[in-house]
C-alpha cells in the first residue's frame, strides 16, 4: 500500500535557510574621493537606482561621513529599485547589513522607508524597520503612530552590546509577511522575531512598503575628528524557492497544507512532486512499486519523483510502518538503492525495503529543509527501530532445569542453568517463567555487586529472549541485581515484576531533633530494615526529607539530599541519625517522613552490548538506577515502569535510565517513573584525558570508553569554555592516539599525577562525540513524584516528544555540558515537542526547562548547545521563569504555553544565545535577554 502523507513539516524563517534564494540588491564601500557621496557608483546597483544624499560624503578613506558635524538630519538613501521590493511576493526577508563606527553622542539610524524624503518616520514614511544606535545602547522603533493626527515613534531599547567608536556590522533582517524582523551585531543576536507592530494612518496601506534604505547620521563629527561613519553597506532579498513556485499560477493557491485543487495531495507536496496545484488531473511525477529478489531475499522496490534543481529546500524521507493505527512511520530499514537523475525537472529515486514482516506500509514524507518535522524525521531514519521479537525461536523453560515459582526456594541455579542450554542452542532461543513468585539468593558471604550474584546473568548472549508470563521476581538481598547483561547483542527480556525483600532503603519518621549536634530520633516504620543494617554501610548511602502528603516527593524548600556521619541505635526501632553537616538540621521538623537509600544493584545492568530491549518490566524496589549501564548501543526501554508499593516513600536510589557512552542513543517508549532518587533519564559520554602532547597530532590518553578510527573528537578548555579543537581520529593503539588535525599546547596535569576522573576536570580534555548516546528517542512516557531531574541530555540527534513530567523536585529537561562531573559533551539537532512539564522544581524554584553551555565557572561565551525546536508543549513553572537559556545557537519556541505561580518577571530568560527564534507563544512578551 501506498500512503501520500500531507502533513507538512513547519517551516520558520530566521535568516537565509536552505530552499532560499538570496539576491544582492545593493552594495556599496564607499570607495572614491573625497566629496559629495551622490557623486560615486556603488558595486552592485539596483534597476531604478537613485542616491540622496543630505550633508553626507565620502572621506577618501572608503568611509561615508556626516560632512556638517552641526546637521541634525545628515543621511544618505538609496532607491532599490523601480518598484517597492514588497510588491514580490515571493520575497520572504530583507536583510540590511552595515559596517560602522558607532556614535560617542546622538546617534546614527539606519532603516527601510518608502517614498518620503524628509525622514525615516513621518505621515506618508510608511516604513520598514528602523534601528537607531546610541552611545547607551541600541533601540528599534516599530513604526509610525498616530494620536490626534501627530505623528510619534514607538522606541524599545535594547541592551549595550558595543562600545561607544567601536567598529561593528550590524545585520538588521526584515521578515515582510510576518512584519517582524532580527538584529545581530558582530555575531551576537540582540533580537530574535521582534514584532514591528505598525500602525498607519486612514487610507494608508498597512503592508509596510519598501523602496529605500537610508542612514541618518545625527550631528556627528567627521570620522577624522571621532565621529560616527558608515564603512559599507549591503541590502540582499531573499525569496523562497517554494513561494517562488506558488506565486506563479495566476491565482492564489492558499497555504501549504491547502490542497487548492482537491486532487488529494497540498500544495508542498504538489511542488515537491511537480505536480500542478490548479489542475486535479495533474499529480506531478508517477511512482513505480515492484517486488524484487535479491540473493534469495524478496524486497519491496519503490521509485518516487523528486526535484532535481538544487536548493529546492526539501527532503524526501520514504518510511514504514507496521499499521495504520498505532504505529510509528520511520525511515529505519528503508533503503536508497539510487537516483535517475534525468537532466529535466525531476529525478526519480529507488528505495528498497524488506519483506519479512506479514504487513507493511510505505509513504513518501516531504517536508522543508531545515524543518522540525524535517529533523525528526532524520532522527528516527537514524535509529532502528527497537527489536521487540525474534521469530522462530526455540524454547525453553526454566521449569525444566528446577525452577519452581511460590516455593520460597533459591531459583538461580536453574535459571543460570537455562541460560547455558540456551546459549548452546543454534538460531533464536526463548527462556520462559511459569507465572508465580521466583526468589533470589545472593551468591557471596559479603557484599558484592556484580554479575556472580545476579539472578538473570546474560553473559555472552546473542538472540535470546528472557519471557517472564507475568512472573514475580523476589531478591532477598541488596546488592543482588536482577539482570546482568555483558558482552551480548539481541537481548529481550519482558514480563516481570521485581521487588527486594529486605527492602534497599530504610523509612522513617523523624520522632525528635537535636540542634546542638545536628542529629534527630529516627523512628523505624514497620515493613523497613533498620538505617545501620550492613548494606547501607556497604555502598553509597545518604537520606532524603520526604512529602507525606505527595508519596515520592521531597519536602519543599529544603536541600535534596543528607548526608549523615553516624546512625546509633537508642530502643526498639529508634535511632539516632547525625548530620554530616549539622547545620542542616535546621530543615528538620517532628513528623518529617525521612528515607535512607543504599546505591548497589540495579533491575538491569548492561555493558558492552548491542540492542538490549527491557519491555513491560515493573519494579517496586531497586537499590541503584533502574536500567543502568555503559557502551551499550540501541537500547530499548519499553512499556517499563518504576511504581510506589504500599506505604513506600521511593521506588529506586538512583536514576530511571542511566546511558553511558553509546554510540547509537536509547529509545524509551511508554514508561511510567515514579518514586526515583535521581534523574529519570541521563545520557552522556566520558572525557578523554592527555596524559602527554607527544606532538600536534599525537598524544598519550586515560580514554574510559573505546575510541576508534574515524570518531569524532572534541578538545575542550573547561577553565576559558572554548572548543580548542574538532577533529578525526585516524588511530588509536594502546593509549597512544593520533588525530587528522594539529591541537595547540594543551594544559595538561603535570606528569606522574595519578589519574583523578573527577579532579582531572580542571584540566584540557577531549569527547569522543561518536561515543556520546547520539540519535535517542524518549516518548510517550510519564515521570512523576521524584527527585532531580527529568532529562538530562548531553547527546545530539534526539527526538522528546509527547512525555509528561510532574512534581520533579528539580527541572523537567536538562541540556548541558555537565562540566563538574565531568560529562558531556554537546546537544545539537533535538526536536522537543508536545510535552507537558509541571510542578517541578519546587524544590529550588527551577525552570521547567534549562539549556546551557557551561565553563567551570559560568556560561560559555559562544554557544555549544545549537539546532533545537521547542514546539507545542506546556510549560507551567512552580515560581521564577519557565524557560531559561543561556548558551543556546538557533533555538526555535514555537506554539509553547508559559506560565510560572510568579506573576511578574520574566517567563523566558536569554543570555549568551544568538539566532533565537520566539513564535506565536502564549506569554512570550515576558522575555528577558541579558
Amino acid at each position: 500500500m501506498m500512503n501520500l502523507n500531507n502533513t507538512v513539516g513547519v517551516f520558520l524563517a530566521a535568516g537565509l535557510l536552505a530552499g532560499v534564494h538570496a539576491d544582492v540588491v545593493y552594495q556599496d564601500d564607499f570607495t572614491g574621493a573625497a566629496g559629495v557621496a551622490t557623486a560615486t557608483v556603488p558595486e552592485i546597483p539596483p534597476v531604478g537606482f537613485e542616491q540622496k544624499s543630505f550633508k553626507t560624503g565620502l572621506d577618501g578613506e572608503g568611509r561615508l561621513e556626516s560632512s556638517d558635524p552641526l546637521a541634525p538630519t545628515a543621511g544618505y538613501r538609496v532607491k532599490l529599485g523601480g518598484a517597492p521590493l514588497t510588491d514580490d511576493l515571493t520575497l520572504s526577508e530583507i536583510l540590511f547589513t552595515v559596517t560602522m563606527r558607532t556614535p560617542t553622542n546622538d546617534w546614527i539610524m539606519i532603516g527601510f522607508q518608502e517614498n518620503d524624503f524628509n525622514g525615516l518616520l513621518t505621515t506618508d514614511a510608511n516604513t520598514g524597520p528602523v534601528v537607531q544606535f546610541n552611545p547607551g545602547g541600541t533601540v528599534i522603533l516599530r513604526g509610525g503612530t498616530y494620536s490626534g493626527g501627530t505623528n510619534g515613534n514607538v522606541s524599545v531599547p535594547f541592551r549595550h552590546i558595543y562600545a561607544n567608536s567601536e567598529v561593528i556590522t550590524a545585520t538588521m533582517t526584515y521578515h515582510i509577511a510576518e512584519q517582524t524582523m532580527d538584529l545581530v551585531i558582530n555575531g551576537s543576536v540582540l533580537t530574535n522575531g521582534f514584532a514591528l507592530g505598525h500602525e498607519f494612518p486612514v487610507g494608508v496601506s498597512s503592508d509596510p512598503v519598501v523602496c529605500w534604505a537610508q542612514m541618518q547620521l545625527r550631528l556627528q563629527p567627521s570620522a577624522a575628528d571621532g565621529g560616527g561613519y558608515i564603512d559599507s553597506l549591503q541590502v540582499v532579498s531573499a525569496s523562497s524557492a517554494y513561494a517562488a513556485w506558488a506565486g506563479g499560477w495566476g491565482v492564489d493557491i492558499g497555504a501549504e497544507t491547502n490542497d487548492f485543487d482537491g486532487d488529494g495531495l497540498n500544495n508542498l507536496y504538489e511542488y515537491g512532486l511537480g505536480g500542478n496545484p490548479v489542475d486535479a488531473a495533474d499529480r506531478g511525477g508517477d511512482f513505480e512499486f515492484e517486488t524484487v529478489n535479491v540473493d534469495g531475499t524478496n524486497q519491496f522496490r519503490f521509485v518516487h519523483p523528486q526535484l532535481s534543481r538544487p536548493n529546492n529546500g526539501l527532503n524526501y524521507f520514504v518510511q514504514q510502518n507496521a499499521n495504520l493505527v498505532s504505529g510509528l512511520w520511520t525511515g529505519n530499514g528503508c533503503r536508497i538503492e539510487g537516483t535517475n537523475i534525468t537532466g529535466g525537472i525531476l529525478d526519480f529515486a529507488t528505495n528498497s525495503v524488506g519483506m519479512e514482516d506479514e504487513q507493511k506500509y510505505m509513504r513518501l514524507f516531504v517536508a522543508k529543509t531545515g524543518s522540525a518535522e524535517a529533523l525528526r524525521a532524520s532522527i528516527l531514519k537514524g535509529r532502528p527501530l527497537p527489536l521487540i521479537c525474534l521469530k522462530g525461536a526455540v524454547h525453553v523453560s526454566v521449569a525444566d532445569f528446577g525452577a519452581v515459582p511460590d516455593d520460597g526456594q533459591d531459583d538461580r541455579d536453574a535459571v543460570v542453568a537455562a541460560i547455558e542450554q540456551a546459549r548452546s542452542l543454534e538460531g533464536p532461543v526463548q527462556i520462559d517463567f511459569d507465572p508465580g513468585i521466583y526468589d533470589f539468593f545472593a551468591t557471596t558471604a559479603d557484599f558484592s555487586m556484580s554479575s556472580a550474584n545476579a539472578a538473570v546473568p546474560l553473559i555472552n548472549c546473542k538472540n535470546l529472549v528472557v519471557d517472564g508470563h507475568d512472573a514475580e521476581i523476589l531478591i532477598h538481598r541488596q546488592d543482588v541485581s536482577f539482570v546482568w547483561v555483558w558482552s551480548s547483542e539481541n537481548l529481550i527480556v519482558r514480563n516481570f515484576s521485581v521487588d527486594y525483600d529486605p527492602l534497599p532503603f530504610s523509612q522513617g519518621i523523624v520522632q525528635s531533633i537535636d540542634t546542638g549536634n545536628g542529629s534527630f530520633l529516627f523512628g523505624l516504620q514497620s515493613g523497613f530494615p533498620e538505617p545501620n543494617d550492613p548494606f547501607f554501610a556497604s555502598c553509597d548511602s545518604w537520606g532524603m526529607l520526604k512529602d507525606a502528603s505527595h508519596p515520592g516527593r521531597l519536602k519543599a524548600d529544603c536541600p535534596s539530599f543528607f548526608s549523615y556521619s553516624d546512625i546509633l541505635a537508642e530502643g526498639s526501632g529508634l535511632f539516632r541519625v547525625v548530620l554530616a553537616d549539622a547545620g542542616r538540621i535546621s530543615n528538620f521538623e517532628v513528623g518529617d517522613p525521612f528515607v535512607i537509600n543504599g546505591r548497589s544493584a540495579s533491575i538491569g545492568r548492561y555493558g558492552l552490548s548491542e540492542n538490549i530491549t527491557f519491555d513491560r518490566i515493573t519494579a517496586y524496589a531497586c537499590p541503584g538506577s533502574l536500567f543502568v549501564g555503559s557502551r551499550t548501543s540501541q537500547l530499548n526501554v519499553l512499556n517499563c515502569s518504576g511504581q510506589l508499593k504500599g506505604n513506600r516513600l521511593i521506588v529506586s536510589g538512583a536514576d530511571g535510565v542511566h546511558c553511558q557512552s553509546a554510540r547509537i542513543g536509547p529509545w524509551i517508549e511508554n514508561c511510567d517513573f515514579e518514586g526515583l532518587s535521581d534523574d529519570c533519564l541521563n545520557i552522556y559520554g566520558l572525557p578523554v584525558y592527555i596524559l602527554e602532547q607527544l606532538s600536534s597530532t599525537q598524544m598519550t590518553v586515560y580514554a574510559r570508553a573505546p575510541v576508534l578510527p574515524g570518531d569524532r573528537l572534541v578538545f575542550f578548555d573547561p577553565n576559558a569554555g572554548q572548543v580548542l579543537q574538532d577533529t578525526t581520529v585516524v588511530s588509536f593503539s594502546g593509549n597512544t592516539l593520533t588525530v587528522a588535525d594539529p591541537v595547540g599546547a594543551l594544559n595538561i596535569a603535570p606528569p606522574g599525577t595519578p589519574i583523578d576522573t573527577r579532579g582531572w576536570k580542571i584540566y584540557d580534555h577531549a569527547y569522543n562525540l561518536d561515543a556520546i548516546g547520539n540519535r535517542f528517542v524518549y516518548r510517550n512516557n510519564t515521570m512523576h513524584d521524584g527527585r532531580r531531574y527529568g532529562m538530562l541530555l548531553k547527546a545530539s540527534y534526539g527526538l522528546i516528544e509527547n512525555n509528561v513530567f510532574e512534581g520533579l523536585s528539580r527541572t523537567g529537561v536538562v541540556v548541558e555540558n555537565n562540566i563538574n562531573w565531568p560529562e558531556g559533551f554537546w546537544s545539537q539537532n533535538l526536536v522537543i515537542q508536545n510535552n507537558r512539564i509541571s510542578e517541578c522544581g519546587y524544590g529550588n524554584a527551577d525552570p521547567c526547562a534549562l539549556i546551557s553551555s557551561l565553563k567551570l565557572t559560568g556560561f560559555m561565551d559562544t554557544p555549544i548547545q545549537k539546532n533545537i525546536y521547542v514546539l507545542n508543549n506546556t510549560f507551567n513553572a512552580v515560581s521564577g521563569p519557565a524557560l531559561e537559556l543561556s548558551g543556546v545557537s538557533n533555538l526555535t519556541a514555537l506554539g509553547n504555553t508559559f506560565t510560572s505561580g510568579s506573576t511578574s518577571g520574566p517567563l523566558i530568560t536569554v543570555q549568551y544565545s544568538e539566532d533565537i527564534t520566539l513564535t506565536n507563544n502564549v506569554d512570550e512578551g515576558r522575555v528577558e535577554f541579558n
